[in-house]
């Protein structure tokens, strides 16, 4: 019964994707947005998997011919891409002993940088976007975010109060649940011209998408979601003569809301998922000590702590690709800084930090010119690039990857924008 359900709402997506591709004339970029979105939420070995797999595929070839269609087949080259190029190169040159398929870690995390990080962000940068294109990704996003929470939901009951997300993972649900909530949070407290019955079902969405991150137990998720809305938010309102200090006090009430819910939950269930979360709290945390976390925390430590030695040891060189070794399992430091200099050496190491400060600097400077859509792609990039620091590695980090094109599009974009609108004006000026 569980699974019909799921793959019902799976379904009853797809058809409101097409349909609201179809209406806004941006069927392929629907799809492009939510297939990048959903990738990692489904075994390749289901229907819908497969169905992901292939549309991952086709749709960046659509997408860039239509461009090519366009603009007479020119394609641009940017700096931007050509280091992301140079990242994947580099880890590919790593593998110790080539590419041996996927069933090797360094092969499957080289396969994941290529297609699912490489493909999208050569995409967005050929094809580039504009803020049509952002509400879109706001709106398929927001929507993943509702259907990522009817499928956990299903399966709440299993461990307690602990979602379990079904195919998805908890990992998932979280972080797409977290990406809904940043631009929800924006549109309640940064956004122009809404009535104020719009922003309070927003805030009530709000706190509902937080709780549900409560209860999945991933305590990165729900802070990185607050740190990047009320980051962006601050930013935002202050280039924009919005009332950011208001919109922030808000955030940090509903905050407040969402641990003293958490916290009745916790005391009442005994869970260990939300044990979790509250446990880092400095001043609720010690009523809710927390096993796993204890062990989780420790873990990184040590990790953390070997990839240091491991990175002197190799003389920062680089060990290669899917080396480090944590006990007896090949495993990764949860920090994509740390992760590039050790295994793929200083070079890969500075590639993959000139991307993210030229991102950087993007995204700050969008904050001066951009509207809220565009609010709403800086802050999910500042808190997938918030996760990169803490979990994952560099191919399981593709969305990071995914946020950095479509943040460094967008700049171009609105900075092409100013330069027409100056020199229209200029003209009018001149006659």
């Amino acid at each position: 019964m569980k699974t019909a359900l799921d793959i019902g709402i799976a379904i009853i997506y797809f058809v409101w994707l097409l349909n609201y591709g179809y209406r806004n004339k941006q069927l392929l970029w629907t799809l492009f947005f939510a297939c990048t979105l959903y990738q990692g939420a489904f075994e390749v070995s289901t229907t819908i998997g497969n169905v992901t797999l292939v549309l991952q595929i086709l749709l960046p070839v659509l997408l860039v011919l239509d461009r090519m269609l366009h603009t007479g087949f020119k394609l641009p080259i940017h700096y931007d891409a050509i280091l992301m190029l140079l990242i994947v190169l580099i880890a590919f040159l790593k593998l110790p002993n080539g590419f041996v398929g996927l069933s090797d870690y360094g092969s499957h995390k080289v396969f994941m940088l290529a297609f699912h990080a490489l493909v999208p962000f050569f995409t967005i940068r050929i094809c580039g976007v504009d803020d049509n294109l952002n509400d879109c990704f706001c709106k398929v996003t927001v929507g993943a975010a509702v259907t990522m929470a009817l499928r956990s939901l299903l399966n709440v009951g299993t461990m307690g109060f602990r979602l379990e997300g079904g195919e998805a993972g908890v990992l998932v649900t979280a972080r797409i649940l977290a990406f809904g909530c940043v631009i929800i949070s924006l549109y309640a407290f940064s956004a122009k011209n809404v009535e104020l019955r719009k922003k309070r079902e927003y805030v009530v969405d709000l706190i509902v998408g937080s709780v549900l991150i409560l209860l999945t137990g991933t305590r990165a998720a729900l802070v990185y979601a607050f740190l990047a809305a009320f980051i962006t938010n601050a930013y935002f309102a202050r280039s924009h003569k919005v009332k950011g200090k208001k919109g922030n006090l808000r955030l940090i009430i509903i905050g407040a809301v969402i641990l003293a819910v958490g916290a009745v939950l916790g005391a009442m269930t005994d869970s260990d998922a939300i044990s979790r979360v509250l446990s880092t709290i400095p001043v609720i945390g010690k009523a809710f000590s927390s096993a796993h976390a204890a062990r989780s925390d420790a873990g990184r430590l040590q990790m953390l702590q070997q990839a240091i030695n491991q990175i002197i040891d190799s003389r920062f060189h680089g060990t290669g690709t899917g080396t480090f070794l944590f006990g007896y399992k090949t495993r990764y430091p949860h920090n994509i800084l740390l992760e590039s200099l050790l295994e793929n050496g200083w070079l890969s190491f500075l590639f993959v930090c000139s991307l993210l400060l030229t991102t950087l600097r993007s995204a700050f400077r969008l904050g001066r010119i951009g509207e809220i859509n565009t609010a709403c792609i800086v802050a999910v990039f500042l808190y997938c690039l918030l996760d990169s620091m803490t979990a994952g590695d560099l191919g399981k980090n593709y969305k990071l990857w995914f946020m950095c094109a479509m943040v460094i599009a967008e700049y171009y974009a609105q900075k092409r924008t100013l330069i027409h609108r100056e020199v229209s004006t200029n003209e009018r000026l001149g006659e």
